[in-house]
């Protein structure tokens, strides 16, 4: 099998809300989910704590902007990724 298709674990606080997010959208939370383009743009919005929807590369482009809630997504990803 795929390790993608793998459950996600959280490992904090914050990861546990991520998870709390994504599993009343789509029932069972897989770490695909989380680390993927679409999973980046769930922990932005999880960081940002709103509704907004954005693009993978529109968070990076913010994050390289020096967006705070952005660049704290892109670590938290590289963060579970690691």
């Amino acid at each position: 099998s795929e390790a993608g298709h793998a459950g996600f674990a959280p490992a904090d606080e914050f990861e546990l809300r991520l998870w709390e997010r994504l599993k009343r959208h789509f029932g069972r939370v897989s770490i695909e989910r989380v680390l993927s383009g679409p999973g980046l743009v769930a922990i932005y919005e999880a960081v940002r704590d709103q509704g907004a929807t954005a693009q993978p590369a529109e968070v990076v482009a913010a994050a390289r902007r020096g967006e705070n809630e952005a660049q704290q997504a892109l670590s938290r990803f590289v963060t579970i990724y690691g």
